[in-house]
């Protein structure tokens, strides 16, 4: 007697496993399949300039070089001046002297930093042509905020896909768009502001609201980054 009764319990626990198992699958393909309508097109752009113009109106009144190269981030700008000449080299073969890579401890800056801060903004400024100092705080807050702007589009985008209701978007634009500690974070450079984004990316990639191809490279990139530079975020992304 006992003997069936665990076997009938057994039998419910997998067939309610498999239930539910088919139920997140069919809500992945309603979220793949549902068409974008007007609010993606007018919300997901304004939660990106909103987001955006909040965070430069506080950093252009407030913010100052020392200010944005406080704490961590004069450590990450050294790392970011170091790879310029690197990367420009392997990319366009401009001269570098050999006592450059014995000098410059590109490696241990990039293992003590991790690659997300270099990876983003030393190809900038390798396209600008020129390796940045504390005198270039403006470019760089401008980029932080770009990357909150971002992160603001990808979580009302969510919000739009999981809700479909444009009152939740809206309240998401103005709760995380405003959020103080983010816009405080853009004035800074440091990885938080970047690692936020990549996290909203990661999660965009596992929900369906991406194509199959875009799930890959979208995510395998941002699950990597986030790891590198924060491996106290491993959690997070298994």
């Amino acid at each position: 007697m006992t003997a069936r009764l665990s076997e009938k319990t057994d039998c419910e626990m997998t067939n309610s496993t498999d239930f539910e198992s088919e139920k997140i699958a069919a809500n992945s393909a309603n979220l793949s399949s549902e068409k974008p309508t007007i609010a993606y097109f007018l919300l997901i752009p304004l939660a990106f300039l909103f987001a955006l113009g909040a965070c430069l109106l506080h950093n252009f009144m407030f913010c100052e070089s020392r200010i944005v190269l406080a704490t961590d981030g004069k450590h990450f700008l050294t790392t970011v001046q170091a790879m310029v000449p690197f990367l420009s080299h392997l990319c366009f073969g401009t001269p570098i002297s050999p006592s450059f890579l014995q000098d410059s401890n590109l490696a241990n800056h990039i293992m003590l930093d991790g690659p997300l801060m270099s990876t983003i903004y030393a190809p900038l400024f390798m396209l600008l042509g020129k390796v940045p100092d504390p005198r270039d705080w403006i470019l760089l807050v401008t980029a932080q905020s770009v990357f909150h702007a971002l992160s603001t589009a990808g979580l009302v985008y969510l919000v739009l896909r999981i809700t479909k209701s444009p009152l939740f978007a809206a309240v998401a634009i103005l709760l995380y768009g405003l959020y103080p500690a983010a816009v405080l974070q853009s004035g800074h450079f440091m990885s938080e502001i970047p690692i936020t984004t990549l996290l909203i990316a990661l999660v965009l990639s596992l929900t369906g609201t991406v194509p199959r191809l875009a799930v890959a490279v979208i995510g395998g990139v941002a699950a990597g980054l986030i790891v590198l530079t924060k491996p106290a975020l491993i959690p997070c992304v298994l």
